[in-house]
């Protein structure tokens, strides 16, 4: 009984065993899932970051993007390593499962078979000892897993980490992508411009050939150009006369600082003495005034009179600190007048660096149109070659196929009438064999008579069609022979001709096909350069509407900063204003600041 007891708390150990095995298994399975949701949104990320629009020769992206595959080839083996061992961690599952039904059915047994106890012990140990190799094999390969879920947790640490580094690439490169996005956008915006030109040029000057059109085109640009040196001749004269108004302002904001100092100087010279005097004075002249009306009556005469230049040099004193005050004053307006004035000419600086850039990028662009106006035109005149030559060919091909079909035409009525004559020769000869047949004498009267009687026509025919190569015999059946060959060759002669006259007409309407197909071709390119124009412009009418918006937003920044304290009223007028114009919060919380 003590060994059923122990193999019945064997069989519960494993069975704990069992289920913590089973538990294992649900985590793994968990995990795998988890795995797979991270994959599809790994591959989901990549996906939509390869659909955006990225500048090609970037290399960092390149590396990425194979990182991520071997990153995601390292997933896959995983993943499947780990379905592997899932499909094998549950037949042994199921194996096990079996066995202990196995070993529970055996207590059972030994409960009614009362003999061979000892026999069946050694058997159940047997089995537990197998089991318990089992489940150690098993506790092997969970380590492995879970070795494993810790190689893929760190893969997955490697993939954030991947990912972290694309989202931020992403950002740099949309970054990129919306300033070339923007230069893209305005040097559409210049061509498109440039093209209105163009056609309105062509509109007003008529244009007889293509160099009037290239010199108007020269000259035009030579205008502009004029135009924008003028431009940025009349900024750098304002730019001067702005440095020249500093100066004064400087120069005056000297003197004024001069006076100050001289001011403060003669200020400093005075002696304290005379102010605790002239405050003594004051005091007393108070205390007299309040006794009597007029108390310098009351003392002396050469005390009432530096009395009296006391209270003057007070007077006099009071109104240069007044005067002081208002210099230092109009000091304060004009360090601020000459703030303002600097910050023009710093914004008047970079004004014309980018007017200057804009005038660089602008030649750049007008020379590079250029070169693609003129390369457009070499192209249809070269395709305008090609369809005259093409357009020749095939003329010349209808006028051969024409002479061809006259001179088949021509030859075919010759055999015709050759054949006719032939066909009546042979007429005439059998009539005249079966008249000998008939009767020899008559014949040969009939012949003597018709070398006499024989018409010069037949005479000419018959002289005619003996000139042939192969000389005809007198045997009137050998001549029926020799005729019909003639015929025989003379149809197929006729029969070559018209299959010539077959494949010249098949050449002449492929050749038409041909230039049929090239005609639509040109067609169907000029149709897509039109359709490319219309969306240029299109696209140039918009970006014309976002520059515009650009400038009002830029000036309504620097009105924002130039600006003094506004009402609330305002202050919400001016919020609705910078909504309207998208202008950033940065500049936005300027208003609640003031």
């Amino acid at each position: 009984m003590g060994s059923v007891e122990k193999l019945n708390s064997d069989l519960q150990a494993e069975r704990q065993k069992l289920a913590l095995y089973e538990r294992n298994l649900r985590v793994a399975v968990e995990s795998c899932k988890a795995l797979k949701a991270e994959k599809e949104n790994l591959a989901n990320i990549i996906a939509g970051f390869a659909c955006a629009e990225v500048k090609p020769g970037s290399t960092d992206i390149d590396e990425l993007k194979q990182k991520i595959a071997l990153l995601t080839k390292e997933f896959q083996s995983k993943e499947s390593a780990l379905v592997l061992a899932r499909n094998s961690v549950l037949k042994e599952n199921q194996e096990l499962k079996k066995r202990v039904a196995e070993a529970e059915s055996i207590p059972n047994s030994m409960s009614t078979k009362t003999g061979d106890s000892s026999f069946h012990l050694a058997e159940l140990e047997q089995k537990l000892r197998k089991e318990m190799s089992m489940t150690r094999k098993y506790e092997q390969r969970l380590q492995q897993m879970e070795n494993h879920m810790k190689n893929n947790s760190a893969s997955d640490n490697k993939m954030e980490l991947a990912n972290k580094q694309l989202e931020a690439e992403r950002e740099q490169f949309k970054k990129l992508y919306e300033d070339a996005h923007g230069r893209s956008i305005f040097l559409e915006r210049k061509f498109a411009s440039l093209q209105l030109d163009q056609k309105r040029d062509e509109a007003e000057v008529p244009k007889p050939s293509t160099h009037v059109e290239d010199d108007a085109k020269i000259t035009k640009l030579e205008g502009q150009i004029m135009r924008l040196s003028q431009r940025c001749d009349d900024k750098e004269n304002e730019i001067s006369e702005l440095t020249s108004a500093i100066r004064a302002l400087k120069e005056e904001k000297e003197q004024l600082l001069e006076n100050l100092n001289h001011c403060e100087k003669k200020r400093s010279l005075s002696p304290v003495d005379e102010f605790w005097f002239r405050d003594g004075m004051i005091a007393e002249y108070e205390k007299f005034k309040k006794e009597n009306s007029n108390a310098l009556e009351f003392c002396c005469p050469a005390l009432r009179d530096d009395v009296m230049l006391l209270i003057e040099k007070a007077v006099q004193e009071n109104a240069k600190s007044d005067q002081v005050k208002q210099q230092q004053i109009q000091i304060t307006n004009l360090e601020r007048t000459i703030r303002v004035l600097n910050d023009k000419i710093n914004c008047n600086d970079s004004f014309r660096v980018d007017i200057e850039k804009k005038l660089e990028k602008m030649n750049n662009d007008i020379s590079q149109r250029d070169k693609e106006i003129s390369r457009q035109k070499d192209e249809m005149n070269h395709m305008k070659e090609s369809l005259r030559l093409e357009k020749s060919k095939r003329n010349e091909l209808e006028e051969d196929v024409l002479r061809q079909r006259r001179c088949t035409q021509e030859e075919i009525e010759s055999r015709d009438q050759e054949i006719e004559a032939f066909r009546k020769m042979l007429v005439t000869l059998r009539h005249e064999k079966m008249e000998r047949s008939q009767n020899p004498r008559k014949i040969s009267r009939h012949n003597r008579s018709s070398t006499y009687e024989e018409d010069p026509a037949t005479r000419r025919r018959s002289r005619t069609y003996s000139q042939d190569d192969t000389t005809v015999p007198n045997d009137p059946d050998s001549k029926n022979v020799y005729y019909e060959n003639q015929l025989t060759k003379k149809d197929f002669d006729i029969q070559e001709l018209r299959k010539q006259l077959m494949d010249v007409e098949i050449r002449l309407r492929e050749n038409e096909s041909v230039s049929m197909s090239r005609q639509l071709e040109s067609v169907a390119r000029n149709e897509e350069m039109t359709e490319k124009v219309r969306v240029l412009e299109g696209k140039l009418q918009m970006l014309s509407s976002t520059n515009e918006i650009d400038y009002l937003r830029n000036i309504f920044t620097q009105f924002l900063h130039s600006m003094g304290s506004p009402t609330p009223a305002s202050k919400s007028i001016l919020k609705a204003m910078g909504s309207v114009l998208k202008v950033p919060m940065a500049e936005m919380k300027v208003i609640d600041k003031k």
